[in-house]
């Protein structure tokens, strides 16, 4: 399993991509401070996940949603974000999950899980 963690502040993405590599599934994971290095990385690679936040300054995260779902329509997305005010537009989009920061190791365990329990 391959995770894609993406948020513009560092802090917050270092903590994301330490507690995804502490699941049980023992994924790889893959953290990236901006959009749309994201993007370029999974033009050439695959991802089963991606954890992002919405409110970035180079892509906001449902923008970059959409374009995920077309890039790798099986992907499952997860937001993780400080405004619950997304929500909506977040699911219109397909979202598999959508945690409230900040995350913790059993939330982002039960939303992976139930976000991969999809296939």
């Amino acid at each position: 399993m391959t995770i894609v963690c993406i948020d513009d502040e560092k802090l917050v993405l270092d903590l994301t991509v330490s507690l995804c590599r502490e699941l049980p599934m023992k994924p790889e994971v893959k953290g990236f401070q901006k959009a749309t290095e994201a993007l370029l990385w999974l033009k050439d690679h695959t991802a089963d996940i991606t954890l992002t936040d919405i409110n970035m300054p180079d892509m906001n995260g449902l923008v970059l949603a959409a374009k995920l779902k077309s890039l790798c329509p099986d992907m499952k997305i997860i937001f993780l974000t400080g405004y619950p005010e997304y929500a909506v537009d977040a699911f219109a989009l397909q979202a598999s999950g959508y945690i409230m920061k900040p995350v913790g190791k059993e939330r982002l365990l039960s939303e992976i899980e139930h976000a991969m329990s999809d296939h």
